[in-house]
């Protein structure tokens, strides 16, 4: 992270005086969701400044030691989405024969299955499309034809490949130009690594995602500052802003609060608990009128001894609360730290046949697939006779070949043929 987000997300502004934390005992909760873990109240500031820092490290901390802990991940993801889309959008896309006077929801729910191996930095992901359709004033709209999109891919270091059916289906005519009759319907792309960073659904399918500290208030960046290594000022600054509290619930666990004012008026809370280790198990931003505008939870599960993320929702609101996304993902079927399969990340995972194409749009190549392996076919815009001029070509060749027989028949019948006798 550079030096200038670091202090947009940690501190946002060294200008704000100091003030007393606005929601010390509260809880902001989007309308709707329901918390994982009971939350108590009854939150005690803890004053020592490096009693805060201590409580801070501890979560990170946890973070890091359970992320380093998996070698490998397997998982079934089950999300459920809604995303308020545009009007405008809608209006000039000329999907339904509506005219939207607001903004419809897009629903869309989707499985994924999970397989990685972190020390070879490679993630299976075979995501199948269950539902997809808009809501607009009660009624369920859905496009027709129903587009469910089914995309298995493979993520390295080196690149991304993928094999996608449904609406984003490419041919190869523009790589390769005059060849037709190639598979169509088996084709790997193979990409840069980072194709595949834009794509909205990663986020909510990635098993370490949780193990972030960014996607937890950034706490990683907070102990920075109070390490004093961006500076005794910035320090100062927020051990004003920023403020530690603690309690215990009535089963004798203990909580921890780490809560930042903002100066546009808003403000942020990250919570954990030591029975899940210390990890972070609810993070808020919310106004001073106390609209809820970011939220995410999620619920820890140990699985042979590596706390992992079973559930996760993720909420992002307008400032006045209005909701704008959610998502909620339950993670099934987990196997932390067993055996990947050889063939896992190979060609044959992406369900590819004999009959199969191979794009690699970084070597600007086509390969055939022949016995699981690539075989090189022909360089991008590569000319090439058609088989339908070969076939031209080769009908021409018959019939000469058969028009010459029939002259050789004909001069050898007319020789052969008895000439009449003179009288």
């Amino acid at each position: 992270m550079s030096m200038n987000n670091l202090f947009k997300t940690v501190l946002c502004s060294l200008c704000v005086f100091m003030c007393a934390p606005a929601f010390a005992d509260e809880m902001f909760i989007p309308s709707g969701e329901e918390i994982f873990y009971n939350i108590p109240q009854g939150w005690q500031e803890v004053e020592n400044l490096e009693q805060r820092e201590a409580l801070i490290r501890l979560t990170v901390a946890a973070l890091n030691s359970n992320l380093e802990k998996i070698s490998t991940f397997k998982g079934r993801f089950a999300v459920s989405s809604d995303f308020r889309y545009d009007k405008s959008v809608m209006n000039s896309d000329g999907i339904f024969d509506v005219v939207f006077e607001s903004d419809p929801i897009w629903h869309r729910d989707f499985t994924a299955e999970i397989v990685s191996d972190r020390g070879e930095r490679k993630i299976y992901r075979n995501v199948k499309t269950v539902s997809d359709y808009f809501e607009y004033e009660g009624k369920r709209m859905e496009r027709e034809p129903q587009i469910l999109i089914g995309t298995v891919s493979i993520d390295s270091p080196d690149e991304y490949v993928y094999s996608q059916n449904g609406d984003f289906f490419q041919g190869v005519d523009n790589e390769l130009p005059g060849h037709p009759n190639l598979p169509a319907d088996n084709i790997a792309w193979v990409e840069q690594p980072e194709y595949n960073d834009n794509r909205s659904y990663t986020d909510n399918i990635d098993p370490y995602l949780c193990y972030d500290p960014k996607r937890w208030g950034s706490l990683d960046g907070v102990l920075r500052f109070m390490e004093g290594k961006l500076g005794a000022e910035q320090q100062q600054k927020l051990n004003e802003l920023a403020h530690v509290f603690e309690t215990t619930d009535s089963a004798g666990i203990k909580w921890f609060r780490y809560q930042q004012s903002l100066n546009d008026g808003l403000e942020y809370n990250v919570l954990w608990n030591d029975s899940v280790d210390f990890l972070p198990v609810y993070y808020a931003m919310v106004t001073e009128s106390g609209a809820v505008v970011a939220f995410h939870q999620a619920r820890w599960d140990k699985m042979n001894g590596v706390f992992v993320p079973v559930e996760m929702v993720k909420v992002v609101n307008s400032e006045s609360g209005k909701p704008e996304n959610r998502y909620r993902t339950v993670i099934a079927d987990v196997h932390v730290n067993e055996p990947v399969g050889g063939n896992q990340f190979s060609y044959s995972a992406l369900g590819l046949n004999g009959e199969s194409l191979i794009v690699n749009r970084i070597e600007k190549k086509v390969y055939t697939l022949k016995n699981g392996k690539p075989v090189f076919l022909a360089k991008f815009n590569t000319p090439s006779k058609t088989p339908h001029a070969d076939l031209h070509i080769s009908k021409a060749r018959v019939m000469i070949v058969v028009l010459g027989l029939v002259m050789v028949a004909a001069g050898l019948f007319l020789r052969r043929r008895p000439r009449p006798r003179a009288d």
